[in-house]
């Protein structure tokens, strides 16, 4: 073990264990000497627990603090966090920690979601899979026991993933969406909008999972784009996958009744022709215009078909200008069968077969066997015109990747236009920020073309619908309308109804089967995570309306914009005033991530390390079938060859915060959280450097008033460059951009504290001739740095700022000042604000380009033999720069500085010019001139070579219409970075003087 060089008074591990009783504070979980390798595993160990054994996440509402809370958008139970939940709580633990140290009561709520369709399925997934059962063979009651035995297993091991990637959740707020108190907030809303008559039940047109035998959301359906013919596989009823081919149009044709005339019509579906009820054509085309009014006959059966002219639905410029109309299976057809009062047809039953009696030969088929026996009968008939290619957007079910079918089903809707004009204008006054503002433009969009929202699933695990349908007695023989009672309990549903049709009728009541859309009890969450409806409630009156909502922009009116329309009307104010959104990650492809790619990433696998067979073992024991574990498995070795290496929650943390950078999209990279992890040991390294020079004397003087005095320019330089770093990070993290906070502390301690100071200080530290007031003011300026630094990494970098915190304070005697980093103030930067420092820092910016310049050169002659050479104009920078000759030496292992007025005579150099009057010339040797030239010619051929490659792919007519949006982006994000690329080859190319 590496020995501190002072020997402080804890000199022994049973020391430092009496010295915390006599405290009566936890023994703290750290190693008595500073370990001399840093190794995140074994850094991280016990120090969650340490930290709640102190109670720090814990919010006191009592506080006279300013109030700060969010919530953690609660993660489903359907199995195991990713990175995309870590990349969520790198951020929202960032915040939550600099607000903790800059002084405010911070509520960060935990939870979990129940996930209503999400669950059902995996728990099915797995009775299947290990008992052989369905949940029809179970019952309902009993199913439900299972979801929760899935629930109480599953939430533990998300609860444990939380507490490694080291959250500061208040736990003692923790709650569940299906336990009492979120039911009760769920049923309460329900029914104020519906007696404000803001929920209505409607018979609509939905998205139709057929294996499910549910309507879902928008946001679970996936819409896969086809360029052309492509097989998919898809769920059957029948039990195993089944193949069908999609990226085609089919042409068919129909007799016009009364003559011998066909009309052709083109579509993707031939199987809804037995729901057809009509044929359209456009008003004004004279082809057709005569024959609006007749009727053609169903080339599959007998059903005779009007001929309507509609110029909503018909393009008569797009395919055959005759379009066949099935309302019952098609939102446009749908609405076009409204406007000229045409039936509907259901053709498909809830499992996606053909419906009994609806064409005789065709009963109890799969919808896709269907297709091929329509289409041989069609062809026997001489009614099928063939088949041609045809780009297509397929919509699919996220969960089960079954194809989407559009049904018209009963369903509860939400009236949304109004509550979603009050939820435009508190965006629009700016009463809630969104941050990326660009983001406000797809807000708007959203909520001015809302539609109403179909909030009720066919499902048995979520919140039943609190409504009771009324069944009266004897009306098996007697047609009434259907009459639903909306209420908190069958005891208040009963009261109701017996105020409605009196005492003396007779009749039961019967709750609705549907549960409730899993959006819908989430959109309530910022109310009854602190206690609503109870409006005494002590945490709703301290932390409501939350302070920031942090979450993906993928949800931003999924979610997002339903806390605002609900919460509003419910409570009269927006439940937040911040709302901050983050980028989707992807795997380093671009790809979505998905189980069944292989490319989903435990957030656990990367800060412990797991080796590749480790990674494809852990496919088998998941739901997915041997067709998916089969891709998956490839997937995984393509993007994982040799597994993926330890690097620790620090590490994740900080490479999930700096990829935000990116925009709307992350393309996740391992390598990078190795990056990572390097940057981590660095801290630990240069701690490890400053320790044995820092004693309580030293330290215990306040560098900043010293400062002031003195004139030792470097220490002036260094504390001014700790001020901008300091300042430029509280700025970002309160304009919400986290990345640029830490990439500001980063190139800070890296190119500035780490390259520069540390190493310019080793020579004053180790210099015996050095007089020992010169060692105090360097020493003192490593703490105040350091100290700073480490209080500033925190909140992205908890674990390893708290150990090395606690090893900093031990070394001067200080331990006794805090219990935890995190119980410090963030450090602001004013502590060191002086008006001559500032003026200092731009000269001395100057110097350090220099100095980088010289580092990254890798063709320079022989070190000691060359001599760095600076051009100045102007007598006061050359005064400045002359005084640090000696520590460019030292930096850049130059063996002298020259000084000249005018370079422009130089040959065998490479040229860099600093500043306004400030030109740097580093000698090269004549063959490394021809070697670099070579290299950056050949460089700048291989980029423009890719740049064309790329402009022609992009100018492809067809590219915009048939390349799926996410590969668009990452072309337009591919040009940007080779034309940047370009651009600094070229110069380099300009500033090498022959």
């Amino acid at each position: 073990m590496f020995r501190l060089g002072l020997r402080s008074c804890f000199s022994g591990e049973r020391q430092l264990a009496r010295w915390f009783s006599e405290r009566k504070m936890p023994l703290v979980p750290f190693p008595a000497d500073f370990p001399a390798k840093y190794e995140p595993r074994e850094t991280e160990r016990g120090i969650y627990d340490w930290w709640m054994s102190q109670k720090l996440f814990q919010a006191n509402r009592e506080s006279a603090k300013p109030s700060f809370s969010m919530i953690l958008p609660p993660p489903n139970v359907t199995g195991v966090l990713h990175i995309g939940h870590a990349l969520t709580c790198a951020i929202q633990d960032s915040i939550a920690r600099w607000k903790k140290m800059s002084g405010y009561e911070v509520a960060w709520v935990p939870g979990q979601d129940h996930a209503g369709i999400a669950t059902q399925v995996v728990v099915e997934k797995m009775l299947q899979k290990e008992k052989g059962v369905t949940r029809h063979d179970l019952g309902r009651e009993n199913f439900v026991k299972e979801v929760y035995k899935w629930k109480e297993s599953c939430g533990h091991r998300i609860y444990e993933q939380l507490k490694r990637m080291g959250v500061s959740l208040d736990w003692s707020r923790d709650f569940f969406t299906m336990d009492s108190q979120r039911n009760d907030a769920v049923t309460e809303a329900f029914v104020r909008l519906f007696d404000a008559q803001l929920i209505y039940r409607d018979t609509r047109m939905v998205n139709w999972c057929p294996a499910l035998k549910t309507a879902i959301s928008d946001i679970e359906v996936d819409v896969d784009e086809l360029a052309g013919p492509t097989e998919l596989w898809i769920p059957s009823s029948r039990g195993k996958p089944e193949k069908c081919t999609f990226g085609v149009i089919y042409t068919i044709g129909y007799v016009v009744q009364g003559s011998d005339e066909i009309l052709r019509v083109s579509t993707t579906r031939p199987e809804t022709i037995l729901g057809d009820t009509g044929l359209a054509v456009h008003p004004k085309d004279a082809r057709y215009k005569h024959l609006i009014g007749k009727f053609v006959a169903s080339p599959v059966h007998d059903r005779i078909i009007p001929i309507v002219g509609d110029a909503l639905l018909v393009d008569p410029e797009f395919g055959t200008g005759v379009v066949k109309i099935t309302p019952a299976h098609d939102p446009n057809d749908f609405e076009c069968g409204k406007r000229h009062g045409l039936a509907q047809v259901s053709v498909f039953t809830d499992d996606g077969l053909i419906a009994s009696g609806v064409a005789a030969g065709y009963d109890s088929l799969t919808r896709f066997d269907a297709r091929s026996k329509i289409l041989a009968d069609l062809d026997n008939h001489g009614l099928f015109f063939g088949k041609t290619d045809n780009p297509m957007r397929i919509a699919r079910c996220s969960r089960t990747g079954d194809i989407i079918e559009p049904m018209v089903k009963a369903q509860w809707f939400v009236k949304c236009a109004d509550i979603a004009t009050s939820a435009s204008r508190l965006v629009e006054s700016d009463a809630i920020e969104i941050v990326p503002r660009e983001h406000r433009d797809t807000w708007f969009r959203w909520m001015n073309g809302i539609h109403d929202w179909c909030i009720s699933r066919q499902l048995w695990w979520g919140h039943r619908v609190p409504a009771y349908k009324v069944v009266f007695a004897g009306d098996a023989h007697t047609v009434r309308v259907e009459s639903w009672i909306v209420a908190k309990s069958r005891d208040d549903a009963l009261a109701k109804a017996r105020l409605k049709y009196g005492s003396a009728q007779c009749f039961d009541l019967v709750q609705d089967e549907d549960v409730l859309d899993t959006w819908f009890s989430s959109a309530v969450l910022p109310l009854s995570a602190f206690g609503w409806p109870n409006m005494e409630s002590a945490d709703l009156k301290r932390f409501y309306p939350l302070s920031l909502m942090e979450t993906g922009s993928d949800i931003l009116f999924f979610w997002v914009a339903r806390m605002v329309m609900l919460c509003t009307f419910l409570d009269g104010r927006g439940p937040f005033t911040r709302v901050l959104l983050h980028p989707v990650v992807r795997d380093s492809q671009g790809r979505k991530m998905s189980k069944s790619l292989g490319n989903v990433i435990d957030p656990l696998h990367v800060m412990d390390g797991i080796s590749l067979p480790d990674l494809t073992s852990g496919l088998l024991k998941s739901n997915l079938d041997a067709r998916e574990v089969e891709k998956a498995t490839k997937n995984l070795k393509k993007e994982f060859p040799e597994g993926i290496e330890q690097c620790g929650a620090d590490a994740l943390r900080l490479c999930l915060v700096d990829y935000l950078v990116q925009g709307r999209q992350i393309n996740m990279d391992i390598q990078r959280v190795v990056s990572a992890r390097n940057f981590a040991q660095k801290v630990w390294q240069a701690t490890r450097f400053c320790l044995p020079h820092l004693t309580f004397s030293a330290c215990d003087a306040r560098a900043d008033e010293w400062l002031l005095l003195s004139d030792h320019l470097l220490e002036r330089w260094i504390l001014s460059r700790l001020q901008s770093a300091l300042q430029a990070c509280n700025h970002a993290l309160q304009e919400g951009s986290i990345s640029d906070a830490s990439r500001n502390l980063h190139e800070f301690f890296v190119s500035d504290f780490c390259d520069v100071y540390i190493e310019i200080s080793k020579t004053v530290l180790y210099d015996e001739n050095v007089e020992s007031s010169r060692k105090t003011h360097t020493k003192m300026v490593l703490y105040t740095v350091l100290s700073s630094c480490l209080r500033a990494f925190h909140p992205f970098m908890p674990f390893v700022t708290e150990v090395l915190w606690y090893h900093l304070l031990k070394s001067v005697d200080k331990l006794d000042v805090h219990k935890s980093l995190m119980m410090c103030t963030f450090p602001s930067g004013q502590e060191f604000q002086a008006p001559q420092l500032q003026s200092d820092s731009r000269q001395v910016t100057i110097l350090l380009d220099v100095i980088r310049s010289a580092r990254g050169l890798k063709q320079l002659r022989s070190p000691k033999a060359t001599e760095c050479i600076i051009a100045c104009g102007d007598s006061s920078d050359r005064e400045l720069l002359s005084a640090f000759s000696k520590h460019i030496c030292s930096l850049a292992r130059f063996s002298t500085v020259r000084f000249v007025s005018d370079g422009c005579s130089l040959q065998g150099v490479i040229r860099r010019v600093v500043s306004t009057g400030v030109t740097v010339f580093l000698p090269m040797s004549a063959e490394a001139v021809q070697t670099d030239l070579i290299r950056l010619k050949k460089k700048q051929a291989d980029i423009e070579c890719q740049l064309a490659m790329l402009d022609r792919k992009t100018k492809n007519p067809a590219y915009g219409s048939r390349v799926p949006q996410a590969v668009q982006e990452t072309d337009a994000a591919r040009i940007e970075q080779l034309q940047a690329e370009l651009s600094a080859v070229e110069k380099d190319r300009s500033e090498i003087q022959q």
